[in-house]
């Protein structure tokens, strides 16, 4: 199996071509900004070893700590690309709701500290939100290529057999919501931004509901 991140950068590049399938038209400022946020893949700043795909159902909470169950998409990649997954939230999941800010912001701040150890240079707060504002837009603007087909195909469930998932629009509509967000708050990749924004308006009539807290936070 490919780690999450595999492919990202090309993903990244090919946004034009994804938006253009609900209307939306791309500029040149846009290609510019799209250039810059894959070449912080092609770089990683700051690596670490990740099981690559730290998706809630892939860990276990034990009387001795976390366990990671789930390293065939083991591997070096930034530090940024694992923080974004709490911020978005979990990037790459199909069982993905919202986490309370609080909660949010507590176990990002203990990560954080965690890699810190490791590269002193990520206690400074412009290094950090810039990092993990660029690694929100990488993985936002490549989960069109799995999520935009089929939300356009069906509003249908992530996983159909799960008692609670997401559905596709919904959670293709929250992953526009939070890089708009990210993007505005860091007053960075305007052209970005618009996009988001222009991709939203251009889905308003799906009606999606908002993307709801996890079924135990609620």
């Amino acid at each position: 199996m490919r780690a999450p991140e595999s492919g990202l950068e090309q993903r990244v590049l090919g946004v034009a071509d994804r938006a253009a399938l609900v209307g939306v038209t791309t500029t040149e400022a846009l290609a510019a900004e799209l250039a810059d946020v894959a070449a912080e893949i092609a770089t990683p700043a700051c690596p670490v070893f990740s099981p690559g795909d730290i998706c809630p159902d892939n860990n276990l909470l034990t009387p001795g700590g976390v366990r990671f169950i789930d390293f065939e998409a083991s591997g070096y990649h930034a530090v940024f690309l694992d923080a974004a997954y709490l911020r978005m939230p979990f990037s790459t999941c199909w069982c993905v709701f919202r986490l309370p800010p609080g909660l949010r912001a507590a176990a990002e701040a203990r990560y954080r500290a965690q890699v810190t150890r490791i590269w002193p240079e990520l206690a400074d707060d412009g290094t950090w939100e810039r990092g993990v504002r660029r690694a929100v837009a990488a993985w936002s603007l490549g989960s069109m290529w799995w999520l935009l087909g089929r939300a356009l195909t069906a509003d249908a469930s992530l996983e159909p057999d799960a008692v609670a998932a997401p559905r596709t629009r919904q959670l293709m509509r929250h992953r526009w919501q939070v890089l708009a967000g990210e993007l505005d708050g860091g007053g960075e990749f305007p052209a970005i931004s618009a996009m988001a924004r222009a991709l939203l308006a251009a889905t308003a009539d799906w009606h999606a509901e908002e993307l709801p807290l996890y079924p135990a936070l609620r």
